[in-house]
Parts: structure tokens; sequence; C-alpha cells
């Protein structure tokens, strides 16, 4: 097979990264096998004809490709993984292909003959049975992939009148050429963006290593044994610019970096980590081309078999990774549902130290095609560290205001928009349940800093399943602005239709369909107030986007006595709090808290803030905003860089937390002031004991007679 045909699937590749870093959030980990991805492509491309045909030729490989050779390509790619899966001893590589076909449907001949040739299974199914259908195919995903890969068809995915699946996937697990030792690994911070930093485990070693570096990144290349596979790993050498260097790196040259750079001793401390990532690759491929095959009205899949109405409802993809002491495990699946610079090498000793974001590859050095390729940022992963807990060092992100909330002697207060008393009661029984452990009853009442109450129970006292419910005070007034449908697009099939009787939303799981990774469902859990309340952020966001201007400001009453405003312009969006300070000494911290906020912004992009005492910003001269010594106005202006969709979840997440920033900030102040009082008046007290006069005992006779003693 010609080079030429791997370098445009290399670019194919990466433009399929790009697409999918740019519908992400800026600092979210991603994780993929665009090996698997081409995979289930290639099964649907030799079933299609046309038009359809030529769109997933150009997409992948350019206007000059030719069937025979797209065809070629395919069945390469797959013959290179399979023969090389048989020919390893220590490093562990399944590649399984799979076609589930509605049962009585008859697949073309051709059709049947093409998929041979990439060794795939055809297996029959009855789409009228949902739940049996979906429960083969994932359990054959899951046992191609060691059980790595669980649920990939999720509930409510397939229907009656879907017609086939096609399933790819891929496991590997492979020990390192020389395994870091147990006992280098510490504890050290991982730097996750200007803001942001957790603790994580920091793997240590010292040896010969592959390196390449140049004016804009470090790459190492680590071996597994048997050297058939290597990782590599793209560091920015300038702590936090991922996002530079993904935009300016080309296929190209990352082939170059991976032929050019040399063995030589290098220091390297790189993290350890697992976490698994699940996409929808529908809107990604659309943009990249393929968006006929999605197209119930013009796609053409009559190869496949001899009805004229079959499309490409979904293609999901879904992978895990582990990096540890030991080396790696990785395991991916995919679903196509149908209804110029040098190495530079200095002679001084080399430092690797990836303590910041970068990029990973796993590829065979042969090809240079990535068997596996991710981004690292540390903020959507499972670690074995106790201190994993994101340290937020200011509420916004660089664009934002730059400031630190102190509290007793130099402890940092610890805020997110997740419920940790959530986040630890679901985590017990959602584990109980995986391990068949006896299930506890639950019955909490709760309520967080602003009134919002919570109840999770059993419902009907069946212990296999846990209800949530939220009571806001200010519900109502989200209705106006898409609350429930925001909820159900985030929660889906959790959402009950009739929620607990005097709570607003409830959510119900059922513990015996806990998929075994099961952080995304606590992860949403937790923060279900946050996205009660990004109802109307977003909602605004929209209108700025488009230009919408007229549209009414909306108000919502968060609290007692206080109001949260949000106003859309074509070139803004401002938000205002208004707060009560319940005594003087809390109007004067919180008014040097909120002038500091104007005065030290970390960064000239970052948004303007307003802070006014007694009267309402101009925003709202015209409303019935109060006007009060004790009542104090914030606004921000947030520009379309804030509210674009790259930013929204962040700034969303730090909006929705900022008055608890702030009065947490106000008493943090307060026992710091009195603890420091308390200090001060102690050391008095002991010097005024030391200055006290020497007092000199009185001396008696046997008789009792005083006497001094003259000198």
């Amino acid at each position: 097979m010609e080079s030429k045909s791997f370098n445009e699937v290399t670019e194919f590749i990466w433009k399929l990264f790009q697409k999918i870093k740019s519908s992400k959030k800026v600092s979210e980990c991603i994780f993929l096998s665009p090996m698997s991805v081409l995979l289930a492509i290639g099964m649907a491309y030799f079933g299609a004809a046309g038009k359809t045909k030529l769109e997933i030729q150009r997409a992948i490989f350019g206007d000059t490709a030719k069937e025979k050779d797209v065809r070629a390509l395919f069945v390469e790619i797959n013959k290179i993984l399979t023969t090389e899966s048989k020919n390893f001893n220590k490093v562990k590589l399944l590649v399984a292909n799979c076609v589930y076909i509605q049962e009585g449907f008859k697949l073309l001949t051709p059709y049947v003959e093409d998929i041979k040739k990439i060794s795939s299974d055809i297996i029959e199914v009855d789409f009228m049975d949902i739940k049996e259908a979906r429960l083969v195919i994932n359990q054959w995903i899951c046992n191609k992939t060691e059980r790595k890969i669980e649920n990939l068809i999720p509930p409510g995915l397939l229907q009656p009148i879907t017609t086939s699946v096609i399933a790819n996937a891929i496991y590997f697990k492979a020990q390192w050429a020389r395994r870091f030792e147990v006992q280098n690994t510490v504890n050290s911070d991982f730097f996750c963006d200007e803001i942001r930093r957790i603790k994580v485990k920091m793997m240590r070693d010292k040896q010969e290593f592959y390196y390449y570096e140049n004016e804009l990144c470090q790459l190492l290349g680590i071996s597994y044994k048997e050297n058939n596979f290597w990782m590599y790993i793209l560091l920015p050498k300038q702590r936090f610019a991922l996002e530079e260097m993904e935009n300016s790196l080309t296929s190209s040259q990352l082939a170059e970096m991976f032929q050019n750079g040399a063995m030589v001793d290098v220091t390297v401390k790189i993290p350890k980590f697992t976490f698994t990532s699940a996409l929808n690759m529908k809107d990604v491929l659309t943009e990249l081309g393929m968006g006929i095959i999605f197209d119930g009205e013009n796609a053409d899949f009559s190869k496949i078999c001899k009805r004229k109405d079959i499309f490409v409802s979904d293609i999901l993809h879904k992978a895990f990774l582990e990096v540890n002491e030991e080396g790696t495990e990785a395991a991916a699946a995919t679903a196509v549902t149908m209804t110029d610079k040098a190495a530079v090498m200095p002679s001084k000793q080399l430092f690797f130290v990836a303590d910041h974001p970068f990029l990973f590859f796993i590829c065979n050095p042969k090809n240079c095609i990535p068997l596996f390729l991710g981004r690292y940022t540390g903020l959507n992963v499972k670690s074995d560290n106790a201190e994993t807990k994101c340290i937020q060092y200011a509420p916004f992100t660089s664009k934002f205001s730059h400031f630190k909330v102190r509290m007793m002697s130099k402890a940092t207060i610890m805020l997110d928009s997740s419920n940790k008393f959530i986040t630890e009661a679901l985590s017990n029984q959602f584990s109980n349940a995986l391990a068949g452990n006896r299930l506890e009853s639950v019955n909490f009442h709760f309520k967080d800093f602003d009134g919002v109450a919570y109840h999770m129970s059993n419902p009907n006292d069946d212990k296999n399943k846990i209800m949530l419910s939220i009571y806001l005070s200010y519900y109502e007034e989200l209705q106006e602005h898409g609350i429930n449908e925001r909820i159900r697009q985030e929660y889906g099939v959790y959402v009950t239709e009739i929620p607990e009787p005097q709570y607003n939303i409830s959510l119900i799981y059922d513990l015996t369909e806990i998929p075994q990774k099961y952080d995304d469902l606590i992860f949403k859990a937790a923060r279900l107030k946050r996205n009660c309340l990004a109802s109307v952020f977003e909602k605004y966001f929209e209108f700025q986007e488009r230009g919408d201007a007229g549209q009414n400001r909306a108000v919502i009453h968060y609290r007692e006595d206080e109001t949260m405003y949000v106003e859309a312009k074509s070139d803004r969006v401002t938000v205002i709090f208004s707060t009560v300070f319940n005594d003087p000494a809390d109007i004067i911290i919180g008014k040097i808290f909120l002038q500091e906020i104007h005065g030290k912004r970390a960064s000239q992009t970052a948004p303007q803030v307003i802070f006014s005492l007694g009267e309402p910003p101009l925003e709202l001269k015209n409303s019935n905003a109060r006007i009060s010594e004790g009542i104090g106005y914030v606004t921000f202006v947030l520009l379309p860089k804030h509210t674009c969709k790259a930013s929204r979840d962040n700034t969303i997440d730090l909006l929705s937390i900022f008055r608890s920033y702030l009065h947490y900030h106000i008493k943090g102040t307060k026992a710091f002031i009195q603890s420091r009082m308390r200090s001060k008046t102690d050391e008095f007290l002991k010097i005024l004991n030391r200055a006290k006069p020497k007092v000199i005992p009185e001396r008696k006779t046997i008789m009792g007679r005083t006497f001094e003693k003259e000198e």
C-alpha cells in the first residue's frame, strides 16, 4: 500500500481530532481510536453507492481518490491490525468488526464478501425487541474490549425501524519496555490552566527515550515491549499553550516529529491516569463532508440490501484508557446505527516534565497512523489520588477577574458548582450496587447555602432505585427560560414525568442498570442546581450570538431580597447580581473584595466588572431594583469571547457560584480577623505579664517578726 494513502488517512484523522476538539470545552480531555472510527465507516462505505460513496471517499481521501484504492486501504488497515494482533506476545491487540442486521433482511452477496475481507461477523437480531437487541450488541462490544467499554448503545437509541448496526471494537494492552518504578511515583501538581491545578500521581524515570523538540514543543516517545507500538507525548513548551500548539500543527509535521527524533537520556515526569470518553460523531463527520450518510432522503446504501430507505442515524464512539507504571490499557468501540524543522538535540541534560496539558498518540512506527490519540488536561479524568479536587485560584478563567479567596491562615476556599453531598452519597450507592453489596435505605433531606432544598430517597421503598429531587423557590421564573427543556436535554431518561410532591424536578436512577463507569452520571446529578440556572444564561448567550437584542430582561429572585438580572445586547450580555449585606462590617469587607476584582483583573481580555453600593447600576435605573445602603450590585459585562460555545460552560459554572464566593469571603475574612485579634490579645497579655515588677518574698523569724536584709 502506498505511503501516500496512509498520509491522507493521517491527515483525515488530524482533521477529525480538530473538529472534535472544537466541539468540546477548551479544558476538556479527549480520547478516541481513529482506527475504530475508520473501520466502522469502512463497513458502511462497502455498502454505499452513488453520491454517498463519493462523499465518504472525498472526506477521507480527497478528490482524487479512486474506489479501488479506498477499498484496498480499508482492507489493508484491518489486515495490519489483525495480523499484528496475532504476532505479538507481550502486547495484546484485539480488533473485531460486526454487522447486526434485522432478522429477515437479506444482505447482498457482494456486500457480504466485502465485509468478510475485513474479518467482520454478521449477526441477525430483532430490532423490534429493542431491549434484547441493545443487550446483544452491548454484550458483544463489552466482551471484545475485555469489559472496558460498556453500554455503548444507550437506552433510546435503537428504534423498531432500525435496520442494522455496524460495530467495531479495538482493545489494546501493553507493558512499557521498561516499567516506571512505583516507589518513584509521587504526588505532584498538574496545572490544568491558568487558574486551576490538581494533585496527580506523577511517574518518574531517567533513561533513554525517543526525543524531539522544536521552538514550540517537546515530543517524548515511550516504547512498549517488542517495540511494535509506542506512546508519543507532545508537550507545549509554554505551560498553557496547548490550544495554540494544536492549531498550528499539521499531520505532516506530526509525521516528521515521529520520524526525525533520536534516542537520548531524558529525565521524565508524566501523570498516571484513567478516563473514558464518549462521542457522538454525527455532527463532526457532517462538518467533514459526510452529511449525506445521515440524510434519510438522499443517502444511498443500496449495496447493503435491496431496500432503498437505509441511512445512518448515529455514529457512536466510546474509548477507555489507563496509563500507569506498568504500561497502558486502552479500548474503543464505534457503532454506526443505520435508520518543517529538524530535531534540536541539546548536549545539556534533558527534562520532560508533563505537568500541564498535552497531546498523546499510540501508534505503530511503521506507518505512524494513530491507533489511539487524545489530549490530557487533567479536568475530566479519574485518578487514584485523594487530592483530585480542582483548586480554584479564581472564580473565573484568565479572561475573567483574578482574585484569591482566603480564610484562616492561608487556606484557600474550595468551591465549585457540584454538590459534594450528592457526589458522595451516589458514589457510595452506585459502588455498593455494582459490587453486589447489601443496599441500604436512603432518605436524606438537605439544603445548600442559597436555600435550595434536596431530597434523596428510595421511591416506594425500593432500594434498587434512587430518587434525587430538588426544590427551587424561583422555579416558575426559570420555566419562562426553558428550564424543563434544558433538564430533559441534560438528563434524558432519568427525569421523571411527575416530580416528587413539593419538589420541582426529580431524577430516578435504577441501581440494576448502573454502568461500570458511572462518574459522568454522578457528575451531572451533582450539578443539578447549576444546570437549572444554565437555562437562563444559555438563552441569553444565544440571543447575543444571533444579535437578538430586543428581548426582555430576565429577573430571577434566587434568594429572599436578592436578585439576578440577565440582559442581552448585540455585542454583550450583562449579568447583574444584587446582594444583601447584613451589617456594616460585611459592607466594608464586601466592598473591598469587589473593588479588588475590578482593579486586579488577571488579563486585559477579562470582562468589565462594576460595583455599586446602595444605588442600582444604569442598566436597572428604570426598573424596580431596590435602593438601600445594605444592598450592593455587581455587574459583569460579558463579551462574545466569554459567551461563545467554547467558553460558555466555564462561564456559567463560575457565575452560578459567584455569590457563594463573595459571602464565603466575607465570613472567612471576619473569622480570620477575629482569630488574629485573639492571637494579638494573647501576645499582648504575655507581654504585660512579663512587665510586672518582681515580687520580693516576705521573710519572717521563727517568732513571726519580719525583717529586711541590709545591703
